[in-house]
C-alpha cells in the first residue's frame, strides 16, 4: 500500500512539472511586454517575428521589460563610433543597444 501511495505522489509531482509555466531561457525569443532581467538589461534582441526590442527599466513599478525599437543598423557598432542617423539602433558587439545621438553611437536614455 505504501508503495502505491508514494507512486501515485510521484505522478502527481511529475504531472504538476509538467503543467507548471517556467520562466523564458535566457536563449528564448523575447516576447514584447514580458519581463526580462536585470542581467538582460540593454540587450538588443529580436522576437520569433523578427521584431527588434530590447530589455528596458520600466521604473519601480514596471520593472524590466522586453519593448519594440526603432530600426536597427544591419552593422555591428562599437560604443562612441560615428552615426549618421539613418538607423536610430544599433548592436554593440557585445549584444547592447546603442542609439544614434550627436553624431556618435552611445547607451540610450
Amino acid at each position: 500500500m505504501k508503495t502505491r501511495i508514494a507512486a501515485g505522489f510521484a505522478t502527481l509531482a511529475v504531472a504538476g512539472a509538467l503543467i507548471s509555466v517556467s520562466p523564458a531561457t535566457a536563449d528564448a525569443a523575447p516576447v514584447i511586454g514580458t519581463a526580462c532581467s536585470n542581467k538582460q538589461a540593454n540587450d538588443l534582441r529580436y522576437t520569433a517575428r523578427h521584431q527588434p526590442t530590447v530589455c528596458a527599466w520600466m521604473g519601480a513599478h514596471g520593472g524590466h521589460k522586453w519593448v519594440r525599437t526603432a530600426r536597427v543598423d544591419p552593422k555591428v557598432r562599437k560604443l562612441g563610433s560615428p552615426c549618421n542617423n539613418k538607423y536610430p539602433v544599433a548592436k554593440t558587439p557585445r549584444g547592447k543597444a546603442v542609439v544614434c545621438s550627436g553624431g556618435r553611437w552611445v547607451y540610450g536614455p
